[in-house]
């Protein structure tokens, strides 16, 4: 069931790629990193740091640093974007 759900390409309209969609993402991205502390890079050192960190802190930087990662990787994503231009509606009769 769960499959047919996710193979009926017709039930939900394709998404447009525009700019003023490009720029909201960014922002919520960018929004959403600046909830840190503290940069990936800064987080990348504490990890790299030899037994100064008890399981649960490390844990928890781990988790960190997973979030940033993919909070930049959705950014490259969505700068790659090809974006269409827009599309002029058709009055309804």
């Amino acid at each position: 069931m769960m499959q047919d759900t996710l193979s009926n390409e017709g039930d939900i309209a394709p998404l447009q790629k525009t700019e003023e969609l490009q720029n909201k993402v960014f922002d919520i991205l960018a929004r959403r990193t600046k909830e840190y502390g503290t940069s990936l890079e800064e987080d990348e050192g504490l990890l790299r740091q030899e037994g100064g960190l008890e399981l649960r802190k490390r844990m928890a930087l781990e988790v960190r640093v997973s979030e940033k990662r993919l909070l930049m990787k959705a950014r490259e994503r969505i700068e790659g974007w090809v974006i269409s231009p827009p599309v002029k509606r058709q009055r309804q009769k």
